[in-house]
């Protein structure tokens, strides 16, 4: 291989529909069309036509006091095209999205005040083939915030 030419978007329409249920944290619907155009650009051979794999995804998000649950579904064609011959040396992003089914849940827990934003999550990955797991734990501090208590 001499080059992969990677283009992946992204389209899709959301709604916040947490005004229907003031008493959760968030309630958020996304439907979408997630896809990619990928060829390979050999030294000796050319260039391989361009594929374009589609697909739909369908994600929801629901919070309550911290507690939540979000899902994401992808269904189509199977995206990252060279996976099996170039893996996370190429490619970055989740590997599950090479099925043609794949579906992403994380039940979690979220804390927040004015500087601080952390989630401790299970995460579960699933497609015909294959299950997995995961834990997370992330932080996420507001500098600007933070550092405005402090008068330097």
């Amino acid at each position: 291989m001499y080059l992969l030419d990677q283009i992946f978007y992204h389209l899709y329409v959301g709604s916040d529909l947490t005004s229907l249920a003031p008493v959760m944290d968030k309630i958020d619907l996304k439907l979408g069309w997630l896809s990619s155009l990928e060829r390979k650009r050999h030294l000796n051979s050319g260039i391989d036509p361009f594929s374009a794999p589609l697909g739909g995804e369908f994600d929801f998000q629901v919070q309550y006091k911290g507690f939540g649950i979000e899902n994401n579904l992808y269904f189509g064609e199977a995206q990252y095209l060279y996976w099996r011959d170039y893996g996370e040396s190429v490619y970055n992003g989740v590997p599950f999205y090479h099925s043609n089914i794949y579906n992403r849940t994380e039940l979690y827990y979220e804390y927040k005040n004015l500087y601080i934003k952390a989630r401790a999550s299970f995460i579960l990955h699933a497609t015909p083939k294959a299950f997995a797991n995961q834990q997370m734990i992330s932080v996420v501090l507001d500098t600007e915030k933070l550092f405005s208590l402090f008068k330097f």
